[in-house]
């Protein structure tokens, strides 16, 4: 049963015996008394900001920032219920970024979950294996606007137990799209290395890193037009800590 606590929060009732219960809260984890100066209450409320926490602990935590409670939680207490570690994502300034992180986690420990429960062989037949199975292409985003000549894209790639990362500006992938689009032939440097493209290909094929990235223009597109709506206003001191994510579901990525 979901009812408000007289502290206002939401309270669950969750039955461990017969004759007995534990009482669980939404928990804010960012709390909204540091947040209501900054943010909207859609914002404030997101998903990603809740957790589920005992009642006391809720009491105890009450409307302290994270900068001041984490410390006492304990980094694997926060990793169990799926909170981003960065110290650098603890400030109400932060808490975009900390919700976008957070929401990456959530999914792909929903995405994990779920696959272990598809069965090996789909009607009959035998299912061939992905062949960049374990492997995650992410592209987060970071600038003040789609106008800004600084906007950066941050792309990371995990392949084969190791881990790569470099930065693009959004600028230049824009421009590249852009040439393609209008019928030129275009390069786009990438970590020292240049992704020459012919114009009217079906598809685009970008290097990163151990990893190659296909789509067509269309869908290259749809990526950019994703991060400069979902940009971070984050300094350029916080872009670079570490990102977890999910392959992008709009490209096709296999190893070089």
């Amino acid at each position: 049963m979901d009812r408000k606590t007289g502290s206002g929060q939401h309270a669950v009732d969750i039955c461990t015996s017969n004759d007995g219960h534990f009482k669980l809260e939404y928990h804010h984890i960012h709390p909204r008394a540091t947040l209501k100066n900054l943010y909207s209450k859609n914002e404030i409320n997101d998903l990603s900001n809740l957790a589920f926490i005992s009642a006391k602990a809720n009491r105890k935590i009450s409307d302290r920032s994270p900068v001041e409670y984490f410390p006492e939680i304990g980094e694997s207490q926060l990793a169990a219920h799926l909170v981003p570690t960065d110290e650098g994502l603890r400030t109400p300034e932060a808490y975009p970024v900390f919700v976008r992180e957070r929401r990456i986690l959530l999914a792909r420990t929903m995405t994990e979950l779920l696959d272990g429960f598809a069965p090996s062989e789909l009607s009959g037949e035998s299912v061939t294996a992905d062949p960049a199975s374990g492997e995650r292409l992410t592209f987060a985003a970071f600038g003040d606007s789609a106008n800004d000549p600084q906007a950066t894209l941050t792309i990371d790639v995990v392949a084969a137990g190791s881990e790569w990362r470099t930065h693009l500006m959004l600028r230049d992938l824009a421009l590249f799209l852009s040439d393609l689009e209008n019928g030129y032939s275009a390069a786009l440097k990438i970590e020292g290395e240049t992704a020459e493209v012919e114009a009217g290909l079906d598809e685009i094929e970008l290097p990163l890193g151990p990893l190659l990235a296909r789509g067509s223009l269309e869908e290259w597109r749809m990526v950019l037009d994703r991060e400069y709506s979902e940009l971070a206003p984050l300094r350029r001191s916080q872009c670079c800590g570490k990102e977890h994510g999910l392959r992008s579901r709009s490209l096709i990525v296999s190893r070089r």
